[in-house]
């Protein structure tokens, strides 16, 4: 009887483990990126720059994700310049505000406890809205755009658990696309290609699939 109710009690523990990446459970996740903060004194100029990505997905198979992401991006850049031959100073400053969604695929090669490691890719579609101030000293510009980009990201993950529902995320990888590289100094030129690492850091939750929770 003593054993028969220990492995009960093993079982109750493990069951939210097991659901974490059944088919039918769900995955909610945000985690931030892109942070970026700079300081150029030779020019005296600061750049910053964050990005925030809510997701959602539902396990469609056991391990297998599918779901859709939010991008949420902002980037400033502000210089201030001596003109040592007009004899005043310069100023440039500018603003971009990315709003898009990102519908992605996750695989979760290894599904162990607390540690796990997933593959995951996906697409991007985002709209840019930018502005930007440039005074010379006797008069200023302002410009202001708008647009949409499209990218796409394959990178890999790490979840750790803190308990069986919450879990760390870390994930690496290239990314193309989608994204902004804005600097006023740049002034009416458009926005390039970007393309490069992209790193990520957040938390995820897992809710298991309906039939586990109602034994719960």
């Amino acid at each position: 009887m003593r054993k028969s109710l220990l492995l009960l009690a093993g079982l109750g523990l493990t069951l939210p483990t097991l659901a974490q990446t059944e088919r039918g459970a769900k995955l909610i996740g945000v985690s931030v990126g892109d942070l970026r903060y700079a300081n150029y004194k030779t020019r005296n100029a600061r750049e910053l720059s964050a990005a925030v990505y809510p997701s959602l997905g539902w396990f469609v198979h056991d391990r297998l994700a599918l779901g859709s992401g939010l991008l949420l991006i902002y980037e400033h850049d502000k210089s201030k310049s001596d003109n040592v031959y007009l004899g005043y100073p310069t100023r440039s400053s500018g603003h971009v505000l990315g709003i898009g969604v990102a519908p992605f695929a996750r695989y979760y090669f290894y599904d162990g406890t607390p540690h796990k490691i997933f593959g995951q890719a996906g697409v991007e579609l985002a709209s840019y809205f930018s502005s930007s101030t440039y005074n010379d000293g006797n008069r200023g510009y302002t410009s202001k755009d708008s647009g949409t980009r499209t990218g796409w990201y394959a990178n890999v993950g790490y979840n750790y658990f803190l308990s069986p529902s919450v879990a760390l995320e870390a994930t690496a990888g290239y990314r193309r696309g989608a994204f902004f590289d804005y600097a006023p100094q740049r002034f009416g030129n458009t926005f390039p290609a970007e393309n490069g690492l992209d790193v990520r850091l957040g938390f995820s939750f897992f809710l298991p699939a309906a039939k586990v929770a109602a034994v719960d």
